[in-house]
């Protein structure tokens, strides 16, 4: 018998190769006024609904975008910040893509992304353990730059004992290390720096595994740009 994994992931296959084949036509989408009428619409064409709020609603469009529908003010209120927040964010690169919206804001399109199931899927797309990833994140809050002098002082301090053909201290050893392997994972330095660049503390994200997600192109992404400052 097929294993229970290949069979979804031969669902997963068969699903995004037919959801490929239905396009959204936005110009007919836009004629229709009617909210329970543009439901109706997205149901005939075969998207799939993905959740339901008090102010909108979310429609799979294809395997990289999703469509969220205001059904109400504050659902087009929720949009119109939802879209500035991602446009504006789209430099830094970790945050949902934005493609479109309504003239009137009640529609948005923007990437779809794929939440990680827990802090330990976070961490192995760094590369790392959970508990290294802790220590990782904390160390690099203060920069790449302040990581390196750090790194590169107790490398002198290492190098001085060595010189002198003297054992060097253990806890010199050790930071001088493990300060070289945190910057040797560029993906995670170069994400904390464009993190610090969008003007948000790692320490905000809480360790909430709801807030990571992985893009349509497989890149690491912050589910909520409502965290940037900027």
């Amino acid at each position: 018998l097929m294993g229970i994994n290949k069979i979804c992931e031969l669902c997963d296959h068969y699903y995004k190769v037919a959801i490929k084949k239905v396009q959204l036509d936005k110009g007919q989408f836009n004629s229709i006024r009617n909210n329970q009428d543009r439901i109706k619409y997205l149901n005939r064409q075969g998207f799939s609904l993905l959740g339901t709020g008090s102010s909108r609603i979310v429609y799979l469009i294809n395997n990289q975008k999703v469509l969220k529908l205001a059904l109400n003010i504050q659902g087009i209120a929720q949009n119109q910040v939802e879209f500035t927040n991602l446009r504006n964010s789209n430099r830094f690169g970790i945050f949902p893509k934005v493609y479109d919206k309504a003239p009137d804001d009640s529609w948005i399109e923007v990437e779809y992304i794929r939440i990680m199931s827990s802090m330990n899927e976070v961490a192995k797309k760094f590369g790392l353990t959970l508990a290294d990833f802790k220590d990782y994140t904390y160390i690099l809050e203060d920069g790449e730059d302040s990581v390196r002098r750090q790194q590169e002082n107790h490398q002198k301090v290492v190098d001085y004992y060595l010189k002198e053909n003297l054992v060097p201290p253990n806890r010199e050893l050790h930071m001088a290390e493990e300060l070289k392997k945190i910057l040797e994972n560029k993906e995670l330095v170069n994400f904390m720096g464009k993190l610090k660049e969008a003007g948000i503390l790692f320490s905000d994200l809480k360790y909430n595994h709801e807030q990571w997600g992985i893009g349509g192109d497989g890149r690491i992404v912050i589910a909520d740009a409502g965290f940037t400052r900027q």
